[in-house]
């Protein structure tokens, strides 16, 4: 009698040992289903971004060659006018065009804020 109850015990620790490994991995496998989404939409994005890779480039070239000594104002009429044309020339790219997000490296700019630039 002694041993059954000993047995019995022992199975009631194991299925409650079980029922929490159960538990733990559906809440890992609840918790990655959210990361597959995540990844989804960093490579649309990404895709997305590849698409209209040349010709936020080559805007991005003639800013840097071109425009770096006039105005403000005068910057951001000729690249409007960039990007009409390559719009006209079917051209991919980004619908607003930004340097700093065609030739900024994220990590560096995040250092800057952090001190104060």
């Amino acid at each position: 009698l002694k041993d059954c109850a000993d047995k019995s015990q022992d199975l009631q620790a194991q299925s409650n040992l079980c029922q929490l490994k159960l538990e733990r991995a559906e809440q890992l496998i609840s918790g990655l289903g959210g990361e597959k989404s995540r990844w989804t939409s960093v490579a649309d994005t990404l895709t997305e971004s590849y698409t209209n890779l040349t010709g936020d480039v080559l805007v991005a070239s003639g800013y840097v060659a071109y425009l770096g000594a006039f105005m403000r104002n005068y910057r951001d009429d000729a690249t409007v006018n960039w990007i009409h044309l390559l719009g006209e020339a079917e051209v991919p790219r980004s619908p607003e065009f930004s340097l700093s997000e065609v030739l900024g490296d994220p990590v560096a700019v995040r250092e800057w804020l952090i001190n104060g630039l």
